[in-house]
């Protein structure tokens, strides 16, 4: 139903198109008597009949200029419009013997009007698919070539399949990790690097990012937050997680540490906590500063991370 009405529509428009047309000018026609609708639209009907190729020849030949038109914001419609309406207009006296048209020159038929014109509406239409195409190709392109960078692949300076390429980099493994989080927020810019394993969380932000582990039995993620900051933020943030757990649903313990990032004295905090159902969850913030009013917070959701391995799950590229 729904592709008959796609197709009949257009086609029951093209056809009765030039009726309606040629009913407007009956009833503007002063020689002629006045007629109800049907009896008007009737004749209009018998005056297109066998001339519906010349009525969309002539219309069809002024493509150009609608086109050239367009160019000029529509200003040459108001000289083109009356020239298209005075041409129908001609037509109609010519069909309705009105006027007998001589001594024109022959050119090219309305069919050949009206088939140049279609098959330039599909060759138009065919040149912006392959070129629909092609911009798809150079985007795919330039996200593996982004794809490539990120994972420090430089595509600029070495070539990945040169030989020599092993031998520019002291630590080739850095350079194939699968993540790097990079956080930006006005001017400040940081990279960290993701730990081994853990895949990009689908709603993530310039700002703000999730990186997700999954095994059989467990789940960890690393959350990279960079935001502004104000007065002791540290203090503050620790204070508003312990109110969190703070009720009788919950028990926790905690632990606060330093550890050394990139030369800044970087503090951490780790809880632990239980729920009323025996359920038990590990998480840890670190609080890296960029600026002095600017940190990173990075909460690490996991069963495996301690003082001992901090550094394993948080490391600046």
């Amino acid at each position: 139903m729904a592709l008959s009405s796609i197709i009949g529509i257009p086609i029951l428009f093209i056809y009765f198109y030039p009726v309606l047309d040629m009913y407007m000018y009956l009833v503007m026609d002063e020689n002629k008597d006045m007629m109800s609708f049907t009896s008007t639209l009737k004749q209009a009907y018998n005056i297109v009949k066998g001339h519906r190729v010349e009525y969309y020849g002539m219309i069809l030949s002024f493509i150009g200029w609608f086109l050239l038109g367009a160019l000029t914001l529509g200003i040459l419609y108001i000289w083109l419009i009356p020239y298209v309406r005075l041409s129908v207009a001609n037509l109609y006296r010519k069909w309705t013997d009105e006027v007998t048209i001589t001594g024109t020159e022959n050119g090219m038929s309305n069919g050949t009007v009206i088939g140049i014109t279609v098959g330039s509406y599909f060759g138009l239409i065919f040149l912006m698919f392959i070129i629909v195409i092609i911009l798809v190709m150079i985007g795919v392109i330039d996200e593996n070539l982004e794809s490539n960078r990120n994972n420090g692949y430089d595509n600029n300076y070495y070539n990945y399949y040169d030989h020599d390429y092993y031998n520019h980099h002291d630590n080739y493994n850095d350079y194939r990790r699968t993540n790097i989080a990079t956080l930006t927020y006005g001017n400040d810019e940081i990279s960290f690097i993701v730990p081994d394993d853990f895949t990009e969380d689908t709603y993530n932000t310039n700002s703000y990012q999730t990186y997700i582990k999954k095994t059989a039995n467990s789940e960890e993620s690393i959350t990279y937050s960079l935001a502004y900051s104000y007065g002791n933020y540290y203090e503050n943030t620790i204070a508003d997680i312990r109110e969190v757990f703070s009720s009788d649903l919950y028990e926790f313990t905690e632990d606060e540490y330093t550890i050394n990032l990139d030369n800044k004295e970087t503090k951490c905090y780790e809880i632990n906590v239980t729920n009323v159902y025996g359920v038990t969850g590990k998480f840890t913030e670190v609080f890296y500063p960029v600026t002095d009013t600017r940190y990173v917070t990075i909460e690490i959701i996991s069963e495996n991370v301690s003082q001992n391995n901090i550094e394993d799950y948080v490391q600046i590229k």
